[in-house]
């Protein structure tokens, strides 16, 4: 193991010697998760205690994490002593001074601690309520704590000093330092702390898994507060989506999201995304001196060494679980898994295989290629009853087959919040969510549009989500819904990139709606698709308008939840269902309140991760 000196030169070390020390970053597909008021503590942990230290850095979960520290510690009759320091990184110098970077305030009731809380969250109440401390070398001097907690790496300039107060245990609140600064200079800051303290605690398991996965040399034991005792504890599952993390939602619905609560019972994961071919786009010139060349190509050279990358992880696993992979390459990466002797699983969200396969995934022959692996893998997980159903005939049973929703990360998103009712507009925005490959759905409901056109005039607004408002596909949908002559409203907003997934459900929320509403057709494509409609809609605080079709003919009950519209007769239906929703705003909101409920109950990750633990469980078993 590195040993780290006490000493401050290290800061100033430059890049290439930390690399040769083996502070290299690892590639992180998974996002931390934010601190949720988690109990900070083990049962009992403080009961043979009168004073504890805790050392509490500026940003929000680390603060917040902090504060629950000292409530939790107060509430036992302990006293606390609270440090906190609001800036990371308080100069522009390389080595920056702690000067008016310290405070300090001693809590021995929530009255106390109710005038700290004030002061770490207001700059002009921090000098009334907290302590300024010009040298916390000879602050401490002398002092002994039961136990002693540093929050985040706010505090690593003064490690050296803190840990004369007897034993130190760090904490991560949600695992974001190294987003801050110079990457590399976070990610070893993070380093630091992990290495200088006598134990390391998350009090969420994902982010204990995105800390092992930044440091997967570390030679010290991550400790989840809250683990739960299950034979599967030191599980190790590896989960192979077909698209990178940072470029497709589909990996992050499918693999990172239901695998989120697995560390709860102790299993530990991986998600390695981009196990298909690699692509080459051949420049201007070159597709002037040879005209027939493509303008994506695949690069087999880059693709091999894309797949040889994984091979490790599939090494270090116990369980593999590929998710909807269905190309050469992927297939190489199958049957190596597969050698192994590992349990092998395989997901699938869409109808890209059987008798009523999408039809572009049988032109491209895709569907045999998902049909072998999937009767080859000794279980398969589906996102709706529909391709339970389906994958079951290939299969020949429905035996090792589990369902396992698209679900959301409920937590996350109730950080994004809405604007007020009253701060809101005075027209009735009528909402869409999707991309250019769902632009053809959109132009089908134009006879819709018109209808409400006709109708309301400039009383409703239709706000569409994926489009650029420069674009061509905007241009010819716009188009279309002005047939006529209608002078019809539209707002078109741009496509998120899902390299931060909140941002999406951020945009989302942003445009202020009343009414969602999802095209769909009788077809293949939707006979298997799941809800997440659905969910967008209920995320964004407005009921849904949708065709009888696919998974949202399961959940939605007609104007219970949401509002079904007959396939066979889309834009007719559709018209009646969001007439009735505009005339009546009370409808609007039960239909939005029972969703959520709804939701709330059936719809967090957390369900997921007990699904997942519990098929492992039963497939292990066999």
């Amino acid at each position: 193991m590195i040993k780290v000196t006490a000493n401050t030169e290290w800061m100033v070390d430059d890049r290439k010697s930390l690399s040769e020390k083996g502070y290299t970053p690892q590639p992180n597909r998974l996002l931390p998760n934010s601190y949720h008021d988690q109990a900070p503590f083990r049962d009992g942990e403080l009961d043979d205690q009168t004073e504890i230290a805790v050392f509490a850095g500026g940003d929000d979960d680390s603060k917040r994490l902090a504060v629950r520290m000292a409530k939790e510690a107060v509430s036992l009759g302990k006293t606390v002593d609270l440090y906190y320091r609001p800036h990371w990184m308080p100069t522009q110098e390389r080595l920056p001074s702690e000067q008016g970077n310290t405070f300090h305030a001693t809590a021995t009731d929530t009255a106390a601690l109710s005038d700290i809380v004030k002061g770490l969250n207001s700059p002009t109440a921090r000098t009334k309520k907290l302590r300024q401390v010009d040298d916390l070398a000879a602050d401490l001097q002398g002092k002994q704590y039961g136990s002693t907690f540093v929050v985040g790496t706010y505090w690593n300039r003064s490690i050296p000093e803190i840990r004369e107060l007897g034993k130190l245990t760090g904490y991560f609140a949600s695992a974001v330092d190294c987003e801050k600064g110079n990457s590399f200079f976070a990610h070893f800051m993070e380093r630091y702390l992990l290495e200088m303290t006598d134990e390391i605690r998350t009090v969420d398991s994902k982010n204990r898994q995105v800390l092992e996965d930044r440091h997967n040399s570390l030679n010290k034991d991550i400790i989840f507060v809250h683990e739960q005792d299950s034979p599967l504890k030191g599980l190790k599952v590896l989960f192979l989506p077909e698209f990178d993390l940072k470029l497709d939602m589909v990996p992050r619905w499918r693999a990172e999201w239901p695998a989120t609560n697995l560390g709860d019972y102790g299993i530990r994961y991986r998600v390695r995304g981009a196990v298909e071919g690699q692509t080459y786009r051949p420049t201007k010139e070159e597709r002037r001196q040879d005209p027939n060349r493509a303008n994506v190509e695949i690069d087999h050279t880059k693709s091999e060494d894309s797949l040889r990358r994984v091979m490790p992880d599939i090494d270090w696993a116990d369980v593999i679980v590929f998710q909807r992979t269905s190309n050469m390459f992927s297939k190489k990466v199958f049957d190596y898994a597969k050698a192994t002797g590992k349990p092998i699983g395989y997901d699938i969200d869409d109808l890209t295989f059987g008798d009523r396969a999408i039809p572009v995934f049988k032109t491209m022959g895709i569907d045999k290629r998902v049909e072998e692996q999937m009767r080859d893998a000794d279980f398969v997980t589906v996102s709706t009853e529909a391709l339970r159903n389906e994958a079951a005939k290939v299969r020949g049973s429905t035996d090792s087959i589990f369902q396992i929703r698209n679900r959301l990360q409920l937590k996350e998103l109730a950080k994004i919040k809405s604007r007020k009712h009253e701060e809101r507009h005075n027209d009735i925005r009528i909402g869409w969510a999707g991309g250019s490959v769902h632009k053809p759905k959109l132009l089908e409901s134009k006879s819709m549009v018109h209808d409400l056109y006709d109708k309301y005039g400039h009383e409703v607004t239709f706000v569409l989500k994926g489009f650029d408002p420069q674009s061509t596909h905007f241009q010819e949908i716009c188009d279309a819904f002005r047939e006529g002559g209608r002078d019809v409203r539209i707002e078109g907003y741009g496509y998120t990139p899902t390299k931060s997934w909140t941002d999406y459900y951020r945009d989302l929320k942003a445009l202020d709606l009343d009414i969602f509403f999802a095209p769909a057709r009788d077809d293949s494509e939707h006979y298997g698709k799941s809800e997440l409609k659905y969910l967008e809609a209920t995320h964004t605080g407005v009921p849904i308008v949708t065709p009888a079709v696919g998974e949202h003919a399961c959940v939605i009950k007609h104007g219970i939840n949401g509002m079904l519209a007959d396939v066979k007769d889309m834009n007719n239906t559709m018209f009646a269902c969001i007439d009735q929703l505009i005339q009546n705003p009370a409808l609007r909101d039960k239909i939005t309140r029972n969703a959520r409920r709804r939701i709330a109950k059936d719809y967090d990750v957390s369900k997921s991760g007990e699904e997942l633990h519990n098929l492992l469980r039963q497939v292990l078993q066999k």
